[in-house]
């Protein structure tokens, strides 16, 4: 599965917001997409198809959400040595124009920033609960923020060959500290 997941909060109530894109069809709660699954076969490449997409999605143009654009793009990647060419045979086209035509990637005014590394302290309970009272230092790579004049959305990709339940599942608490890191640092709230 593709995955874009992010965290939010609307009338008070915190919520994990996932959108999932299974065979061609998106399902969302909301008019912005947080999480985008696309099925991959589980044939243990999805590692590397995940390093593939995630590199893609650190260069390529989000303003232009063409085929054409999306696929002259990723060789101009691999001709400059910008990525390998065995990522760009793994990545579909298709499923990079779907995600940049999605209402996160088109939001007005937004200033989008990738790859942030970040170090925060929190408390262990949320890294890790029973934990206790104590705090951690939490360190991580928020693949997209975006920036807007309301707040910030945070977006993490994931490639699996896990459905969306379980990827909901499995990176809640991730989620959960990146929204936590990213408003400790930017003092703006995660939407």
């Amino acid at each position: 599965h593709w995955s874009v997941a992010a965290r939010g909060e609307a009338d008070g109530n915190a919520f994990t917001l996932f959108v999932c894109h299974e065979y061609g069809q998106i399902i969302s709660g909301r008019d912005w997409a947080s999480l985008i699954c696309e099925r991959f076969p589980d044939d243990g490449s999805a590692i590397e198809r995940g390093n593939a997409y995630h590199r893609v999605m650190e260069l390529v143009d989000f303003n232009k959400p063409l085929k054409t654009e999306v696929i002259s793009q990723i060789e101009a990647f691999t001709s400059n040595g910008l990525m390998k060419q065995e990522y760009a045979e793994m990545v579909d086209a298709d499923k990079i124009v779907a995600i940049l035509k999605d209402d996160y990637f088109r939001m007005d005014g937004a200033r989008y920033f990738r790859e942030l590394p970040f170090e925060v302290i929190v408390p262990a309970e949320l890294a890790m609960p029973g934990s206790g009272d104590e705090e951690v230092l939490v360190q991580g790579v928020i693949d997209l923020i975006a920036f807007t004049e309301d707040g910030i959305y945070i977006a993490d990709y994931k490639v699996s060959g896990r459905g969306c339940d379980a990827l909901r599942q499995a990176y809640a608490r991730q989620l959960e500290l990146y929204a936590f890191a990213a408003e400790r640092i930017t003092g703006k709230r995660v939407l």
